[in-house]
């Protein structure tokens, strides 16, 4: 792997470093080291890995990777970079935990692991293939599709085992969007529409809208609405505080494709950030972030790539000191 830069070359790269304050890429680096395509093997997810500056990212059909605050990458390991296409999309197929316990698919996608921040398993549960993952403290959240239904489970983070699992949902391919500190609510996309669950996995909700991503916060949710290209703050009941159409700068071909918020899961100090992608005439894919502030005012918007290449943004997150990073791909030829 090369040293990350910040020059202008035509190199590969699929992650970013970016001033939160202004958008302005700090470093580009290309990873993980045996990525040796960087037309098909772009980044699918990254998180913060919490109690360091670090972060993990998957490589689709590769694995994970870690990489420190200067983009070097400090392991990598073929688990959780199944070849075998989840029911949802592979951008949903790991988390990492308060704790930095980082659960996701074996490399046969046939199991659910722990790894540890040095990349090694600590347990291996076979028992069922999640098709989503999500964590935030001593628990995650996964969906596990049968046919035409599917049931949640509440898996404990030590050990791997259960605690808490829903009744059979109808529906296909449940995508586990975000879960708070506490584990007592979440956002799940099922085939008959959103819903919204306490901590015994009941639902006690209904939004009225789909996002393709939501993150948790202190005082709500984030949305990204891929549909209505809509980026959405709500409060912790699900009501929206506020909804964003037709961003300045910010014109979105695709879809909007994910959001984030400041590591401490509260919105107060940083504000929101929205990614998408935007096809720019015969020149390529490009991809924009925008950020807000708690009220929705747009603060900065930034494009990102540049002609004839294609460039993709499929992942933020922002790191433990407030830095934030961006995961897709970028490809010159």
């Amino acid at each position: 792997m090369g040293r990350p830069c910040n020059c202008g070359c035509s190199n590969p790269y699929n992650l970013m470093k970016i001033n939160p304050a202004t958008g302005a890429i700090i470093w580009k680096t290309f990873v993980p080291a045996s990525n040796v395509n960087p037309t098909s093997q772009g980044l699918t997810r990254i998180e913060a890995y919490h109690g360091t500056n670090d972060v993990i990212a998957m490589a689709f059909n590769l694995g994970l990777c870690r990489i420190d605050d200067t983009g070097m990458q400090q392991w990598y390991t073929a688990v959780g970079g199944s070849s075998v296409a989840p029911p949802t999309d592979n951008r949903r197929m790991f988390d990492v935990d308060a704790s930095g316990r980082i659960i996701c698919l074996n490399s046969a996608g046939t199991a659910m692991q722990q790894l540890n921040g040095s990349g090694s398993t600590v347990w291996t549960r076979a028992s069922f293939i999640p098709s989503s993952i999500r964590s935030k403290s001593a628990y995650s959240l996964v969906g596990v599709a049968s046919g035409i239904s599917f049931v949640i489970k509440k898996i404990d983070n030590t050990t791997g085992m259960d605690s808490t699992t829903s009744a059979t949902v109808f529906g296909i391919a449940p995508k586990i969007q975000a879960i708070n500190t506490t584990d007592d609510s979440f956002l799940e996309n099922e085939n008959l529409g959103p819903r919204r669950r306490d901590n015994s996995l009941a639902i006690v909700s209904t939004p009225a809208w789909t996002p393709e991503s939501t993150r948790f916060g202190a005082n709500g949710y984030a949305d990204a609405e891929a549909s209505n290209n809509r980026a959405r703050a709500t409060d912790g009941a699900g009501t929206t505080l506020w909804a964003l159409t037709g961003i300045a700068g910010a014109t979105f071909s695709g879809s909007l494709l994910d959001c984030c918020s400041d590591a401490s899961y509260s919105y107060e100090s940083v504000g929101y950030y929205f990614s998408g992608t935007q096809m720019t005439g015969t020149s390529g894919l490009k991809f924009n972030i925008f950020k807000t502030d708690i009220n929705g005012s747009l603060l900065w918007t930034q494009q990102y790539g540049a002609s004839p290449a294609s460039t993709t943004v499929s992942g933020l997150c922002l790191s433990d000191d407030g830095y934030l990073y961006a995961a897709g791909g970028y490809n010159p030829s």
